[in-house]
């Protein structure tokens, strides 16, 4: 039997050997709906692939997440679908009125469609921070959103003034500089049936609640800063960990579900994230001054 590729957004350059779907007349569109409401004319799992270029950063927060459930439902689960869009900081891209930029292309994105742990499509060096050191982030916002790609393969396409450099260089540009990269695509797969992984969330721990983290990352440096003072040690101290002994243990008090810090309300996720350095920091100290 022939495949059945879909071409999202086709315009007037569909994909050959596709099945064309764009809203406009001026398309060369097989199938004419609105992509960002309309149910797409297939039944769940027989679409082999489904591929768009330059189009879902036209749709509105909505429209491109009810594109996206469409596209998972009709894909098999050996299906794939391949995306090629604008790179976020791309300046003509910003300046283009006829984009959506709340819908922000770059390889944080499909991160908000996964529940892994981790993923093979980027060095963990490149995706992870000290609040998100995981690669799935599905349920950041705590909603159910019934979607689950695994991220294949990611693409860069560099500006050529940029193409020759190591990937270290490169990295290092994504993150400073605009116009470095002008485009990105994704090799997606869908996960069927979607699974559900709710202790993978940002602040979900194995061992309790990120409340019990909190108190216990609190009590950890409590035991360090009595070691500095045990061991006598406070004369060798100076710069950053100078600055903890001497402001002691933080003031954190439970709040409503959040935290009071020096009477600064936050989340638990903002505690989460200053902790662990304090304590890392304070660690090297005291392994320096047992090895010396």
């Amino acid at each position: 039997m022939k495949k059945i590729i879909l071409d999202i957004g086709c315009g007037k350059k569909k994909l050959p050997g596709s099945i064309g779907l764009d809203f406009s007349d001026l398309s060369d569109a097989d199938i004419k709906l609105n992509l960002s409401s309309e149910r797409l004319p297939f039944q769940d799992s027989t679409v082999d692939d489904v591929f768009s270029s330059h189009a879902l950063e036209h749709f509105t927060d909505e429209g491109f997440i009810h594109i996206l459930k469409e596209i998972y439902r009709v894909l098999k689960p050996e299906g794939y679908f391949y995306l090629i869009v604008p790179y976020f900081t791309t300046l003509a891209n910003l300046a283009n009125p006829f984009h959506n930029n709340n819908i922000c292309f770059n390889e944080h994105t499909f991160r908000f469609f996964s529940s892994d742990e981790d993923t093979l499509a980027l060095p963990k060096a490149e995706y992870q921070t000290l609040s998100l050191p995981q690669w799935g982030l599905r349920y950041s916002a705590h909603a159910e959103l019934g979607v689950e790609f695994v991220l294949e393969n990611l693409r860069f396409y560099y500006n050529p003034e940029f193409s020759d450099l190591s990937e270290n260089e490169k990295f290092r540009l994504r993150k400073t500089r605009f116009d470095v990269v002008d485009q990105i695509s994704y090799l997606l797969r869908p996960i069927k049936p979607c699974p559900v992984r709710i202790d993978t969330a940002p602040g979900a721990k194995d061992t309790g609640s990120e409340y019990e983290y909190i108190e216990g990352q609190l009590d950890y440096l409590k035991r360090q800063l009595q070691y500095i003072k045990v061991n006598q040690l406070e004369e060798k101290l100076k710069g950053d960990v100078l600055t903890i002994f001497k402001q002691g243990i933080p003031d954190i008090v439970k709040y409503d579900g959040l935290f009071k810090v020096k009477g600064l309300i936050l989340p638990p996720v903002e505690v989460i994230a200053v902790l662990p350095e304090k304590i890392h920091k304070n660690q090297v100290f005291i392994d320096s001054s047992i090895n010396s």
